[in-house]
C-alpha cells in the first residue's frame, strides 16, 4: 500500500510504503518505509542531463516508448 502526501505548493510529496500481510481475518503491518521526494519538471531533467555533459538529450512520451512514464535518452560523454 502506498500513501502519498503532496505539499500544498505541489513541489514535493511524502511517500509512505506499507507492507501488509493477512493474519487470519485481519491485516498485519509488516514494514513501513517513509521518504520525501522533490518534484522536478521535464525541463529541469533535460537541463541537468545537459549540464552533466550528456548530448542529444531526448524526452520520449509513453506513446513513443511504450513505458507508462516519460523517459529520457541521451548520449554519454
Amino acid at each position: 500500500m502506498q500513501l502519498w502526501d503532496w505539499a500544498e505548493d505541489g513541489q514535493s510529496y511524502g511517500l509512505e510504503v506499507l507492507q501488509l500481510a493477512r493474519s487470519g481475518s485481519q491485516w498485519e503491518l509488516i514494514r513501513a518505509v517513509s521518504t520525501r521526494h522533490q518534484v522536478i519538471t521535464g525541463a529541469q531533467v533535460t537541463a541537468g542531463l545537459t549540464a552533466a555533459g550528456f548530448a542529444a538529450v531526448q524526452r520520449l512520451t509513453p506513446k513513443e516508448s511504450g513505458h507508462p512514464l516519460p523517459l529520457w535518452v541521451a548520449v554519454a560523454p
